[in-house]
């Protein structure tokens, strides 16, 4: 599958029935700012939105995503959270983005905070 680098949006809705982001699919989007994940998705693959730097705010991923590649979210420094439900069995080696640091894993639930290097040490 082809990536998709050169984004003119800001904002992505993926299609309702997706069950599974492909690999490398964002990877390098820049300028993708948003993504609203379709309620079917059961996976995010390795490197999926690598590097998608203006991607930003909380990210709260669906109860039915079970599996986040490697890498998913790496260089994903504009993300304060991401939150997976109780679906998720798999988190990957480096999936969170560079600056996050693992917060709560309980009852399959994982969020995961994350701080850039201009907020660290301000209260959350």
């Amino acid at each position: 599958m082809e990536r998709l680098t050169d984004l003119p949006n800001i904002g992505r809705k993926l299609a309702e029935n997706l069950e599974k982001i492909e690999d490398s699919i964002f990877s390098g989007c820049e300028n993708l700012q948003t993504v609203t994940m379709p309620k079917q998705l059961k996976e995010i693959g390795n490197a999926a939105f690598y590097g998608c730097t203006s991607l930003s705010g909380p990210l709260v991923l669906p109860d039915s995503v079970e599996v986040i590649e490697g890498d998913a979210f790496k260089g994903c420094s504009g993300l304060t959270c991401i939150r997976a439900g109780e679906g998720l069995q798999f988190f990957g080696p480096d999936a969170a983005p560079d600056s996050a640091r693992l917060t709560a894993y309980t009852d399959r639930t994982l969020e995961i905070l994350v701080r850039s290097t201009d907020r660290m040490g301000e209260s959350l």
